[in-house]
Formats: structure tokens, sequence, C-alpha cells
């Protein structure tokens, strides 16, 4: 029987072709493990009682009293027990390259049946938006690469995009299973806050919100870092080269080498103090060296130079030609 209007009610046979129905779902994919939902279809499973159950999907055993069956020769033939289940487990119709949505406990799903056969349900990926149910969710959208037909369909053969709002991450990746130069994996994790960038090496870009980073590395071992207020660089060559000028202004100075030249055509150093600890020095000059102090009590040289006859002093005296002091 069916309602039809207000005015009319019409009989139906039992035996009319269904097509479709209404489904409530009690099992979603994370426990089928697949693209696959545990389903209740009131029009056919109306007996079962749900609010029993707490609204889950379960498996029952039902004992019964006898297994005998009558005018049996073998009177313990059969089982004593049968597995009842308050579900219909029933795939999802999906769009090629795009995951199933996920659909959570209790949302009303339509269920089609092939060729009006009951025994062939499939869930249509349609339902009524829901703003009061959490729904975090995992979207796979994906185009396979994999070089045979008859290959399985893996991550590692795809191109895809996934946006995953339950484990709070975004990532694109591009697969070199057909040839590529190499695959890129792009990762936007807002869980833990950073954004990577890498390939199938060691080289990766990396942003890490909490550390206040920028964090890059090469395959050969090149590491730049910016941290905060501090810049690292780790590597085995550095060249700098500016066709116009370089300028640096810092407080504080320092430069360690194990060996080093200075080739400036021209150069000019101004300060108040410098100072040089060596064990040996040498100057080679092609005309004169000039050392100019304000007075001859400001020039203290620590040992004395010898002159042309041996004696050893210092001063103008002392035969050094443009040696200003005392």
């Amino acid at each position: 029987m069916r309602i039809a209007n207000n005015k009319t009610v019409l009989t139906e046979s039992s035996i009319d072709i269904v097509t479709d129905s209404v489904g409530i779902v009690i099992g979603d994919r994370d426990e089928t493990k697949k693209n696959t939902l545990k389903m209740y279809i009131p029009r056919f499973m109306a007996g079962i009682d749900l609010e029993a159950d707490n609204g889950d999907a379960k498996e029952t055993s039902v004992n019964f009293t006898s297994s005998k069956i009558v005018n049996s020769q073998n009177k313990d033939i059969g089982a004593s027990t049968v597995m009842t289940q308050n579900y219909i487990e029933m795939p999802c119709y999906l769009i090629p390259g795009l995951s199933m949505p996920r659909f959570v406990k209790g949302q009303l799903l339509r269920v089609t049946f092939a060729d009006g056969d009951i025994r062939s349900p499939t869930v249509l990926p349609y339902t009524v938006q829901d703003q009061e149910k959490k729904m975090t969710d995992i979207l796979w959208m994906g185009i396979p690469a994999k070089p045979n037909d008859v290959d399985e369909i893996t991550p590692d053969n795809s191109y895809f995009l996934e946006i995953n709002t339950r484990d709070q991450y975004v990532r694109l990746y591009t697969s070199n299973v057909n040839g590529e130069n190499n695959p890129f994996n792009f990762l936007i994790n807002t869980k833990d806050g950073y954004i990577e960038v890498k390939d199938d090496s060691a080289r990766l870009f990396e942003w890490l919100y909490n550390e206040d980073k920028f964090h890059w590395h090469t395959d050969a071992g090149l590491d730049v870092s910016l941290k905060e207020n501090t810049a690292t660089i780790l590597c085995e060559k550095y060249d700098l080269t500016a066709s116009d000028s370089i300028t640096m202004k810092t407080s504080k100075f320092s430069l360690t080498a194990d060996k080093g030249e200075f080739n400036v055509e021209d150069m000019a150093i101004k300060g108040t103090k410098l100072e040089a600890k060596e064990t040996n020095v040498l100057i080679d000059s092609a005309s004169a060296i000039v050392l100019k102090t304000i007075g001859t009590d400001n020039w203290h040289p620590n040992v004395f130079p010898t002159c042309i006859v041996g004696i050893p002093h210092g001063g103008v005296s002392g035969g050094i030609i443009g040696l200003k002091g005392s």
C-alpha cells in the first residue's frame, strides 16, 4: 500500500520491481577498509532493531534448539548456529580518479539495484547536506600513470592530489613511472605546521612555521638555513660575483681560513685600530711602503730593522726610505 496523494491510496504487489531505495550508513569505510559501506535499508530490513545494537553494524551468532532433520538417519546433520548481520555491505559508484566521499554513520544515501535485483545493491554518492555531523574527510583526486593495463593503480604510478582534513594535510604528487625526469612530492602539513617539497633524492625545501625557519638541502650536501634572525650556509665551495659592488656592514666581523688571498687593485682600510698577530709577515711592494703615524711618539716597532751598514735600529736614519716615526 502506498499513499499517492491526500485522496488516493494505491495497492501494489510485493513482486513489483524495486529500482531504488534509501539506506542509512551504520558502518563507514574506516570499518570496511575499502570503498564500501555497511548499510541498513528500512524497506527490506524492518524487522531488525537498530536501537538494540546502538546503531552499530553487528554480526550475531544465533543458536538453534535442535539441528536434527526429521526422518534423517544422521540426527546431527547441519549446524546448530547461524550468523546474522544487521547490515548489507555495498560498493559505491565512483567517478574515475576520484575517491569515495566520506559518509559517516547516520547519513541517508540513495541505494539503487541493478536490473531491479535487490541482491545487487549499489550506493549512489549522493546525500542531503548535513551541517550537524563532523565531516572530516580524505579526498583523493588522481589520474593513473601506470605503464601497463594489468598493473594495479598505486600512489607510485599516479599523479594525484590528496586533501585530508582528518590527518590535516594537502599533498600533490607526480610519478616518474613512465620515464619522467623525477617524481615530486609537495606537502602542506597544517597539523604540524610545515611545508615540504621533495623529489626522490636528498633534495628538499622546508618551511617550518613553529621554528620560524626556511631550509634548503641539495643532493650533493649544500645546506642553507634561515632561522629567526640567523642565516647559516654549509657547503664545500662558495662563489659570489657582483658586477657593480658589494656592501657589507656589521658591528663585528670574523674570518677564519687555513689559507687565503686578497687580490684588490686599489684597496683602502680605514679604522682606529689594526692589529695583526702572525709568526711571519711579508709585505712585497714594487715601489715603496709608507707607514705613517700622527707623530714620532706613536711609532713603536717591536723589532729594529737592520740598515745598510748592518746596525739594527729604526727610524729614517736606518735607511728605510719613507718610514716616518721614531
